[in-house]
Formats: structure tokens, C-alpha cells, sequence
């Protein structure tokens, strides 16, 4: 098996209401740039991956010409090719996502039982992309046990907070610790 295409799309998606990134202070995000990526085989397995940013240029100039013809189960030989693809500080992880999905198909396995799972399922949790004070964190942690979630990650605004465990405790005292 050989891969015979890659195709990479920039998407610009915009947000129904102003998103403030909890990593990137400052930032009010109107849109999320996405990357999109398909990986077709001649077997016509078809594997897919994306990432946050608008990668196409760096993907037709510094992926594609490594990646067409390889065979997707020797991911290791164009590795280091996509370890610094993106510059100093960018690795393409995502093209892996691809290379897997295409290794999963092919072999007719769900890609846990293909690295040996144990589970067979997964406690399912949610986490907070923006900052919150504890008030607001409490009422997503109250939320969030009706849609069947058993842990949140929350972040707060420690300017508001200036104790972080204030923050949780508040939380914690809007929900269960009944599973």
C-alpha cells in the first residue's frame, strides 16, 4: 500500500459569540483557523487528521513531497521529515493522526484494541477553554454530571480568585461526588 494523495484545506470557522482563550490572555478570537487534512492510499484507504492554524503551504512544500509513494505502516521513516516540517517550532502531529486512521482501516481494528487496550470503554470529562470566576466554573460543573461527564477541568481568573482552591471549592459544592 502506498499513499498516492494528500489534500490540506485552511478553514477560517467562525464563533457564533467571542471566544477568550484561557492560554492566550488578551486574545478575543472571533474565528478558529483549522487545517484539515486527507491521506488517500492506491488501496483506497482514506485517512484523516487536522489541527488548529492554517498549515497548506508548509503541507504542499515540506509534507507532501516526502509522504507520496511512502508506505503509511513505515511511519517512521518520514518522521523526522515531519518533526521539523513546520520550523523549529511546529511538528506536523497531525499527519500522524492520518497515517493511523489509513493502519487502523487497513487492519480492521479500532485503533485501542491496535495498541493493546485493556478498556473498552472511556470515562468521558469535559474542560473549560475560557477563564471563569468560581461562580461561573460552579454552574459548568454543575452541567456537566447530567450530560453523563465525571470530571471537569476548570480554569479561572486568579485576578478575580486569588485563591484557586476558593474557586474549586465553590465548584465542588454545586455537584455530587456520588458516581
Amino acid at each position: 500500500m502506498k499513499i498516492t494523495q494528500i489534500a490540506a484545506y485552511n478553514l477560517d470557522i467562525p464563533y457564533d459569540v467571542q471566544y477568550r482563550p484561557a492560554w492566550q490572555p488578551g486574545l478575543i478570537g472571533q474565528s478558529r483557523d483549522f487545517t484539515p487534512v486527507r491521506m488517500a492510499t492506491d488501496a483506497g484507504i482514506v485517512g484523516c487528521g487536522g489541527s488548529d492554524g492554517h498549515h497548506v503551504g508548509t503541507i504542499a512544500r515540506n509534507v507532501t513531497p516526502h509522504l507520496l509513494g511512502a508506505d503509511p505502516f513505515a511511519m517512521e521513516a518520514p518522521a523526522r521529515s515531519l518533526r521539523h516540517s513546520g520550523g523549529l517550532w511546529l511538528w506536523l502531529w497531525f499527519i500522524d493522526l492520518a497515517f493511523w486512521e489509513i493502519i487502523g482501516k487497513a487492519a480492521g481494528l479500532p485503533l485501542d484494541r491496535l495498541w493493546g487496550a485493556a478498556r473498552d470503554k472511556v470515562q468521558p470529562c469535559a474542560g473549560t477553554a475560557e477563564l471563569g470566576d468560581p461562580a461561573n466554573r460552579a454552574g459548568l460543573a454543575a452541567r456537566d454530571p447530567a450530560a453523563g461527564l465525571r470530571a471537569t477541568q476548570l480554569r479561572f481568573q486568579l485576578q478575580s480568585s486569588p485563591d484557586p482552591r476558593a474557586g474549586c471549592d465553590t465548584a465542588g459544592s454545586s455537584v455530587s461526588n456520588t458516581p
